[in-house]
């Protein structure tokens, strides 16, 4: 359930971002010539939906950044870049999967929406460059898992960890072993179990600790017109956790049942032990009056 409740999460704030990349080549295209409106708009952007955006730009029909959040991009070319060459050729948005982005100036890795500006004839104008970095996405995984460790009856920590399509790892809790290590190219069960694209559970090895766990897994599926990109959401908890509330209930059952039952078969013994002990004698007043008895015919 916990998987299930991040991937939808997820699905719904691309799809949002998906929206805002729209949005903005309608706000924007009329205005393509003028680089000081564009620049204050982008700023605006960013700063009324901080912190969502790592950057947010606007290209011309060459490729040239003509204005961005960061003032180091603008001038920069990037005609030859896949999401730009994408969106000129289909006239549609593009959506990038994870990944260390071209004007990604800090090198981190983050997910791109480059939307084609149109003119009122659908001629090619530029386009509208939007980046989410990975640090905003797994905040609000991580705000989500906590939520579900703050229950009540919860014991234990919950790991968790986000998976692309391909199985690589681009979210993790445990920070230590954060890489990108492929969880579908390892064999790791719960990750080969997201493919068939229905929530579940499975029990497995932990990798790093060796140790039994209990991994919930679930697929994005996208939502409205966004498609989705297939990520994996692992939500992993041990599982002597999960089974400690079990064996404590189970302790106080047989604690209780002691105390009950225990003197009643102390009881128990006791009455058997009178009844034998009255059995005994009576077999033994039985056997004098059988050998007085004798007595007396002789």
């Amino acid at each position: 359930l916990a998987a299930t409740e991040v991937a939808e999460k997820l699905d719904r704030i691309l799809f949002e971002r998906q929206g805002d990349a729209l949005m903005m080549t309608r706000a924007l295209s009329m205005r393509t010539s003028d680089p000081k409106y564009l620049s204050e708009y982008l700023q605006w952007m960013k700063k009324e939906y901080s912190p969502v955006y790592l950057s947010l730009s606007v290209m011309d029909v060459q490729g040239t950044v003509v204005a961005a959040t960061e003032p180091s991009l603008v001038g920069r070319n990037y005609s030859r870049a896949a999401s730009f060459v994408a969106a000129r050729a289909t006239r549609r948005l593009d959506v990038t999967d994870i990944a260390v982005q071209e004007t990604a100036e800090s090198g981190v890795d983050a997910i791109a929406f480059t939307a084609p500006m149109l003119d009122t004839h659908g001629a090619f104008l530029g386009v509208v460059n939007l980046q989410v970095g990975v640090a905003f996405l797994e905040d609000v995984v991580t705000r989500t898992i906590r939520a579900l460790e703050a229950r009540p009856g919860m014991n234990g920590r919950v790991e968790y960890q986000m998976l692309t399509k391909q199985g690589r790892v681009f979210i993790d809790s445990d920070v230590p072993h954060k890489g990108g290590i492929n969880l579908k190219e390892l064999g790791l069960p719960s990750a080969l179990a997201t493919v068939a694209g229905v929530p579940g559970f499975v029990e497995e090895e932990d990798a790093q600790r060796h140790v039994q766990v209990v991994t919930g897994y679930a697929q994005t599926r996208g939502y409205g017109e966004f498609t989705g990109l297939g990520w994996s959401v692992l939500v992993r908890r041990d599982r002597q956790d999960i089974l400690a509330p079990i064996h404590g209930f189970l302790w106080k059952v047989g604690i209780a049942g002691g105390v009950l039952w225990i003197p009643m078969l102390g009881l128990l013994f006791w009455a058997t032990g009178r009844l034998r002990a009255e059995h005994r004698q009576a077999q033994q007043e039985s056997a004098w009056a059988k050998a007085a008895e004798a007595a007396l015919l002789q």
